[in-house]
């Protein structure tokens, strides 16, 4: 996978023994250093008989290669006999014991080949490395093959079974544990995604989609133009880095090494048997660093069983997508998986010390940090202490003719005003104002949008993936705001549709990266949606979902859109001896992209000189505001020190962890917790948690992303960095 100074290992994985292995072994189709032969050289099979392999044969040789137990399933004239023979034979010249069951009428052709063949009733006794039992459905008495065949895989040895009709809901079938390879004609494809809703959606793009399980996974299946195509979900990372091996998973010694273990064995149980069964593999993990080592992943559990794989990524989950980027494969991105590397090793490195150092310190098993989460709450300690720090009046004047007049002043301010009771309109005036459309959402602006109207981020990201996942929005993770031809001509297409085709005005928004903006994949707005998913046309969304929705498509579609002419009045009022000034909208002169987003415009109009007060509330407020969720969101992007797949989850703990707590109308004070813990690390650990180091690791991180730097590099700074025995004292 790396070069010689990089190494990734993966625990209990081995293909042969299922010890410890090197990616760059699987990745060169091999399994460890302790096994010299492997491999599926298919045609020597075959070539006894004289005989050229159909594809499902190929497809079953490797089966019986890779030394699985398993089933052939398919109708009478597909070549499972065939098949049979040839693996009898086959192991019969590598000295195996062999014993095939058949038909009676087929004993007499088997032996005159050499095979030992017998009628299911007369199965001798003594284990066989190889026992094929040809044409289940043929035998009166299945129940005591089964008991004969259940007890010579209790001795070990390989079993294939043949059958014209489907095993898979017999239960003496599943009490084998064995595996279903069915018979298909032609090219055998196997897409691997993360998120079963990912593989139900796109299985459904190609025609009525059938599942079967396999290992214990879920897998969907349906013709396409591209082949019988077989969808696998992954359900996330299945490797988790090994933290008991190295130093919390990584090491230095002999080059730089990090483990991992398997998360979810039966999903690379699922891959090794669906890559026997494909021609082609396709890993369709998302396009960000996360999705690129679930990728890597994928291709070294798969290599040593299937060398044909490819790379694909798109940015949409719809028919167009999906087909154009199967017909254009591209290549697997090691500098992403590099990133991602360092984010594992940093998380593991830092984070993991730090944590339980202060859960030791302070005897609370759940407490975390971080070189992202601490940073950001010391943003909320402070904010906090500014809040306490200076008061002031929040006002709050409901004016003789209806208007709400409320600001920020002084202390003493309310008071003048209630002797006065009135305020002065010193200065009016009006102006009108392009208002340009704001560019469409990313991640970032998504969550502080959403936030905004009572969505928690964690909330929001959950409902974006699954938005994503069922084909209604573009990848959500993203720091662009860049739209593509087609989210162009799909803006164009809806403004067209509404008669509005003057109002359009394309935009690519361009920004640095390979990702696009979050949009809608369709044209229809949220109530179209709402519509279609009633009609059964479209997949059931909660009204939650239809919301967040209609606020991607409504900005997405503002951002296509000419600008806006408004004209505003502009008002300096006096009050209490403090200057207030605001503006009214008043008029909407040309309504450019305010067609789809909402301007209130004001009633109200003023004139100078003095306007009576009817009604005046105050209440003491801190100076400065307390930060929001939205709020920290927008400094991690703006200060460098978030991505678009940390936002949510570091607000999040801060929460989780109690040490901030939400307020009011959404604000954000730190809990006696939080600033105990914020203290204990900057006292001991400042150089792990400044904002400053923090921000120059995710230069490096975006760096080793562009291939502007080596990881070994990187990782070798980031140790010499960090003291892993934090317990020793401060560095």
């Amino acid at each position: 996978m790396m070069a010689d100074k990089q190494e990734i290992v993966y625990l209990d994985s081995c293909p042969a023994c299922g010890g410890e292995v090197t990616a760059s072994r699987l990745l060169s189709g091999l399994p460890c250093e302790r096994h010299e032969k492997w491999g599926f050289e298919v045609s020597p099979l075959f070539g006894r008989m004289s005989l050229t392999p159909r594809p499902q044969q190929e497809r079953w040789a490797r089966f019986y290669l890779s030394g699985f137990s398993f089933a052939m399933v398919g109708p009478d004239g597909c070549g499972k006999s065939t098949a049979c023979i040839a693996f009898c034979l086959h192991s019969l010249s590598l000295g195996r014991r062999v014993l095939l069951l058949c038909p009676k009428g087929e004993v007499e052709k088997a032996e005159k080949l050499g095979i030992p063949a017998y009628p299911p009733t007369e199965l001798p006794e003594g284990k066989a490395d190889l026992l094929v039992v040809d044409e289940v459905k043929e035998f009166r008495k299945v129940e005591e093959v089964r008991s004969a065949v259940l007890e010579r895989l209790a001795e070990g040895g390989q079993l294939i079974l043949s059958s014209s009709e489907t095993l898979a809901r017999k239960k003496w079938f599943k009490k084998m544990g064995l595996e279903e390879s069915p018979a298909v004609e032609g090219k055998r494809v196997l897409m691997v995604v993360e998120s079963p809703t990912k593989a139900r959606t796109i299985s459904g793009f190609f025609g009525r989609a059938s599942t079967r399980r396999v290992k214990g996974t879920s897998v969907f299946e349906t013709p396409s133009p591209f082949g019988h195509l077989s969808l696998l979900a992954t359900g996330g990372h299945f490797y988790e880095l090994a933290l008991e091996r190295g130093t919390y998973g990584a090491a230095l010694e002999d080059g730089f090494k990090v483990y991992f273990k398997p998360l979810r064995p039966q999903v690379l149980e699922a891959l090794r048997v669906l890559s026997l069964e494909a021609d082609e593999v396709y890993v369709a993990t998302d396009p960000d660093a996360e999705g690129e080592k679930i990728a890597w992943d994928v291709r070294a559990v798969v290599s040593p069983f299937n060398r044909n794989l490819h790379r694909i990524t798109y940015h949409e989950v719809t028919k167009r997508a999906i087909t154009e980027a199967l017909s254009n494969p591209g290549d697997f991105n090691r500098n992403l998986l590099h990133a991602q590397l360092l984010r594992k090793v940093e998380d593991a490195w830092i984070g993991l010390p730090l944590s339980t150092e202060i859960q030791r310190v302070f005897g609370i098993k759940v407490l975390s940090a971080g070189r992202v989460q601490t940073p950001v709450l010391g943003w909320v300690i402070e904010r906090g202490n500014l809040n306490k720090k200076e008061r002031v009046e929040l006002i709050n004047l409901t004016l003789s003719n209806g208007f709400k007049l409320v600001f920020k002043a002084p202390k003493g301010t309310f008071d003048k005003i209630r002797e006065e009771g009135e305020v002065k309109v010193a200065e009016v005036s009006e102006e009108v104002r392009e208002l340009n459309p704001p560019p469409p959402h990313h991640t970032s602006s998504l969550l502080m949008q959403a936030s905004g109207f009572g969505i928690p981020p964690e909330e929001l990201m959950r409902i974006a993936q699954d938005l994503f996942e069922r084909g209604f929005i573009t990848y959500h993770r993203t720091d662009a705001t860049t739209v593509s031809a087609v989210g162009m001509h799909l803006a164009k297409q809806y403004l067209e549709k509404k008669g509005l085709s003057e109002l359009s005005k394309s935009r690519p928004w361009t920004s640095e990266g390979a990702h696009e903006c979050i949009r809608p994949t369709r044209d229809l707005d949220a109530g179209e949606v709402e519509a279609g998913i009633q009609e059964g046309k479209l997949p059931p969304l909660t009204r939650r979902h239809l919301f967040v929705y209609g606020l991607i498509f409504n900005r997405f579609l503002a951002s296509q859109m000419k600008p806006a002419k408004v004209r505003y009045q502009r008002v300096r009022f006096l009050a209490g001896g403090q200057e207030v000034e605001v503006s009214l909208p008043i008029e909407v002169l040309e309504r450019g992209f305010l067609e789809v987003s909402q301007l209130a415009l004001s009633d109200f109009r003023f004139e100078p000189g003095t306007v009576g007060v009817s009604g005046a509330e105050k209440r003491m407020v801190g100076k400065e505001p307390l930060y929001t969720e939205g709020d920290l969101i927008r400094l991690m992007r703006e200060r460098g020190i978030g991505r678009p797949s940390t936002y949510a989850p570091t607000v999040q703990k801060l929460r989780e962890k109690r040490y901030v707590l939400r307020v009011g109308k959404g604000g954000l004070v730190p809990t006696k917790l939080g600033r105990e813990v914020y203290q204990y690390l900057t006292e001991r650990y400042p150089h792990l948690i400044s904002e400053e180091r923090t921000r120059i690791l995710y230069q490096k991180m975006d760096e080793l992303e562009r291939g502007r730097a080596a990881v070994e590099e990187v990782v070798e700074e980031l140790r010499r960095e960090v003291p892993l025995d934090l317990e020793g004292g401060r560095k």
